[in-house]
């Protein structure tokens, strides 16, 4: 669960540089940052088109699309319409999604991205990608390994115990090798 402090920073980092063509939406989101009872049931998610009440506000778009309500499978684009359903069923959860490019360099957004409980980030990875990420968790492994052996190396030559220095070299020896 994501803090309401955490919440309202990347709201008002969002009113300031969110590239927001409507100004329907920026009213939104000032609302939602200055009522805290609102901005503690909202999710800010991914997919939330995928949600039984979810909120995708795209940046960059001047057309009806930058604004849409996914309610109970029902599409809404009317700003007013919106802006009452929020304020109307408040304590509601609202999934929020703000596809913004290069989302996942902004360390503002990733602090708040929640996982999607309607459709969650790892029911889509292939198997390829599973791979890549254990292959990469297996290096990183073995490098700290590796650099915790350096190091226990380095400590045994600086208190010149041989038999350290030999059991820590075959160590990383036998690593390398793996």
């Amino acid at each position: 669960m994501v803090d309401l402090n955490e919440k309202k920073q990347w709201l008002k980092w969002l009113l300031a540089y969110g590239p927001f063509q409507r100004r329907e939406i920026l009213w939104i989101l000032d609302y939602l940052l200055h009522h805290d009872n609102i901005l503690a049931n909202i999710k800010i998610v991914e997919h939330a088109d995928a949600t039984t009440r979810g909120l995708v506000l795209m940046p960059n778009q001047s057309s009806e699309d930058a604004l849409t309500l996914y309610l109970n499978g029902h599409l809404f684009h009317d700003p007013d319409q919106i802006f009452h359903e929020v304020r109307f069923n408040w304590k509601q959860p609202l999934f929020l999604e703000c596809p913004l490019p290069k989302s996942w360099e902004l360390p503002e957004y990733l602090a708040v991205l929640e996982d999607n409980p309607y459709r969650r980030w790892n029911d889509n990875l292939t198997e390829g990608t599973c791979e890549e990420v254990d292959l990469f968790i297996e290096n990183q492994e073995k490098a700290s390994e590796r650099h915790h052996l350096i190091e226990k190396i380095d400590a045994a030559l600086d208190a010149n115990n041989r038999e350290a220095f030999d059991d820590f070299s075959k160590q990383l020896l036998e690593l390398d090798k793996k």
